[in-house]
């Protein structure tokens, strides 16, 4: 079975980093918890975020669901 290595802040997320993996920064890489992903290209029909952000960039996860509170935000 293969390492998904997730680089977004979602639900799905692992909350501890990979052993085997690390970011070319020496940051942790996080997995994600889901059996399966579905990855797909996002929508752009006059093609100005493809220009901006590159052809690599245009992949996203179908499941991906946003944390409810950001990270680094802790309520005092």
């Amino acid at each position: 079975m293969a390492d998904l290595i997730c680089s977004m802040i979602c639900k799905h997320r692992s909350k501890r980093p990979l052993r085997k993996w690390r970011n070319k920064d020496g940051s942790p890489c996080f997995g994600c918890s889901l059996k399966y992903v579905n990855i797909s290209r996002v929508f752009d029909m006059d093609g100005d975020i493809c220009a901006v952000a590159g052809e690599g960039n245009m992949a996203h996860c179908a499941f991906y669901e946003p944390l409810d509170e950001p990270e680094g935000e802790e309520d005092e």
